[in-house]
C-alpha cells in the first residue's frame, strides 16, 4: 500500500458490496489507497506478514464463511496490531451491537446497506 495516501482496508466475503464501498469511497475521496480482501483469512495474513501493516482504517464484515470478525480482531489483538476498525455488516443482531462495543478500535457500526451518508461516516474516519 502507499505510505504517502490515506489506506483502508476491507475485508468482507460480498464482492458486490465491496465493488460499491470501493467507488462510492473513491467517488468522494480520491486519495484513498483501498486493498480489498473476500475472505477474512487473507485479510488477516495481510496485516500478520506486511511489517508494520501501513492502514489509516479497516472495514470488516462479522460473518464471513472462513473467520468471523471476532476471530480477526483476536488475532489482531494477539499479535499487539492495533488499527482503528468500522465494521460493515447486515447484523442488526444486539448482541453483535454489543460485543462491538467490547472493542476500543471499533471506532463505528455500520448496518449495510452501504448508502452514500455511510459512506460520508466512514471517510470521515480518515484523517
Amino acid at each position: 500500500m502507499d505510505k504517502s495516501a490515506k489506506n483502508l482496508v476491507l475485508v468482507d466475503d460480498d464482492p458486490i458490496n465491496n465493488l460499491i464501498c470501493r467507488k462510492k469511497i473513491l467517488k468522494v475521496r480520491s486519495d484513498i489507497a483501498i486493498q480489498e480482501f473476500l475472505t477474512a483469512r487473507k485479510g488477516l495474513d495481510y496485516f500478520l506478514q506486511t511489517t508494520p501493516p501501513v492502514v489509516d482504517l479497516l472495514l470488516l464484515d462479522i460473518n464471513m464463511p472462513d473467520l468471523d470478525a471476532w476471530s480477526f480482531l483476536a488475532e489482531l489483538e494477539k499479535n499487539a496490531l492495533r488499527v482503528p476498525v468500522i465494521i460493515i455488516t447486515s447484523s442488526i443482531d444486539q448482541e453483535d451491537l454489543d460485543r462491538a462495543k467490547e472493542y476500543d478500535v471499533i471506532i463505528n457500526y455500520i448496518i449495510k446497506p452501504i448508502t452514500e451518508d455511510k459512506i460520508n461516516i466512514i471517510v470521515s474516519h480518515i484523517n
